[in-house]
């Protein structure tokens, strides 16, 4: 019984985040700068979690797993569906070169930040045990937030395109994170005797199951999409039983269910033809509703008891966003995409000089709160469920000074749009679009 009113709990208040009056509030840059990362529907889970009223107790957490699992595939085939060849041969190099800078700069600043901190957190733990913490955090603080819409201070052209490459290298980052999370975490296997120990033999075989997983699955999907057509019910069933599948085997093997689904989506990407498009198309639709919920269940399984150690990491994490993420961004950025302003023919900029786009990349994207989850579906450890709530306090106080941001962004475009005097209502940007995947 207890179950049940967890599940009724946990769906009403995703249909209430969802609703049409909540998403009228999404319309204000303020209000979408403190939802985007999805810390509110979080904060919601938990408030509704063990760690604070237990309206969902730890007895009715553990039977949660196939639902975080189904979470996981979702977000995975997302992530997977990007990468297809003919998108990604025609991406700018400025955009790999910018998405390569800031992943070597996350693994060399982020990875030694946290084997220290954690160093002095676990003091007694072998190499073997503190490594998948580390691979977690590390790969968690690749990337960013893809939203722009909130630190959009200007209509212009310029704004427009800084904003497409804030999203595009963001979007491959998100890949790589996945990619290296799979990979490194599962480096280390658990002895029967509890110890922990290096296994690289190990994590190449699961990792080529993962792979035989993810072709099996995308030639099935690539079968099942063309019968389906374009009728959305039988998409649904589709998705939701190719999800099932992957994240299912992946966990049943005790492998990550988000990188499995990431390959199998890049499967399904480079596979199917024109029924891609509608699959797509209903992915997108559905991916707020998915995303809500999984938010809510991440934030109920989180510990909110971290302790100086956890909040000293948090921090620490948060602090070196702000100094180093804008930087490394404006270097990656630095190319022939990007000239200064033309003075003889007067021409605008191809990016603009100062933009508050240029702080996007210093929050922390969601797809870390899923890499977290996947750390607590693979090692269901205590430690486990404080480094989730580790990776949700970083990205709450990596995502507090771009509120501020966003606000004077907000007035200096209400100022920018009212016409004086003599002077012409500027034109509208037509190249700032909603906010999706890149």
């Amino acid at each position: 019984m207890k179950f049940f009113v967890a599940i009724l709990l946990i769906v009403s208040v995703a249909l209430v985040g969802v609703s049409h009056p909540f998403q009228r509030l999404r319309r204000s840059r303020i209000v979408l700068a403190l939802l985007s990362g999805g810390w509110l529907h979080v904060g919601m889970g938990v408030l509704l979690g063990p760690s604070v009223i237990g309206a969902v107790d730890e007895a009715a957490l553990t039977k949660l797993t196939p639902f975080l699992a189904i979470g996981l595939g979702w977000i995975g085939v997302t992530v997977g569906l990007q990468a297809r060849r003919d998108v990604l041969r025609e991406l700018p190099w400025s955009l790999y070169r910018c998405a390569a800078i800031d992943i070597a700069a996350s693994v060399a600043v982020f990875g030694v930040l946290s084997w220290l901190i954690l160093g002095m957190w676990t003091p007694d733990a072998s190499l073997a045990l503190r490594w998948p913490p580390v691979a977690l955090l590390t790969t968690a603080s690749i990337g960013w937030l893809l939203e722009t819409r909130s630190l959009r201070a200007s209509p212009s052209a310029a704004a427009a395109r800084l904003s497409l490459f804030v999203r595009g290298s963001g979007a491959l980052c998100a890949m790589a994170a996945v990619l290296l999370f799979g990979l490194l975490v599962h480096a280390t296997v658990r002895q029967p005797d509890g110890t922990m120990v290096f296994d690289w033999a190990n994590a190449a075989v699961k990792a080529s199951v993962a792979l035989l997983l993810a072709v099996m699955t995308g030639l099935i999907g690539r079968f099942a999409l063309r019968l389906a057509g374009g009728d959305r019910s039988e998409l649904l069933v589709i998705f939701l039983g190719l999800v099932a599948l992957v994240a299912g085997s992946a966990v049943a093997l005790g492998y990550s269910p988000i990188l499995a689904s990431a390959l199998a989506g890049a499967v399904i990407a480079n596979l199917a033809g024109r029924e891609l498009r509608r699959f797509e198309r209903f992915i997108l639709q559905a991916e707020y509703v998915v995303a809500t919920l999984f938010s809510i269940l991440a934030g109920m399984m989180l510990d909110v008891r971290i302790g100086l150690a956890g909040a000293g990491l948090a921090t620490a994490i948060a602090a070196g966003r702000y100094f180093i993420k804008s930087p490394v961004f404006e270097l990656g950025v630095r190319g022939r995409l990007f000239r200064p302003v033309d003075t003889d023919t007067d021409r605008e900029p191809v990016a603009p000089a100062s933009s508050p786009l240029y702080l996007a990349p210093i929050r922390q994207a969601p797809l870390a709160i899923a890499l977290g989850v996947a750390m607590v579906i693979s090692e269901a450890s205590p430690m486990a469920r404080k480094l989730l709530g580790v990776i949700v306090l970083t990205g709450v106080l990596s995502s507090t000074p771009l509120v501020f941001a966003a606000m004077r962004s907000s007035v200096r475009w209400e100022h920018e749009s009212k016409p004086s005097p003599g002077r012409a209502e500027p034109a509208s940007d037509a190249g700032a679009t909603e906010e999706g995947p890149a």
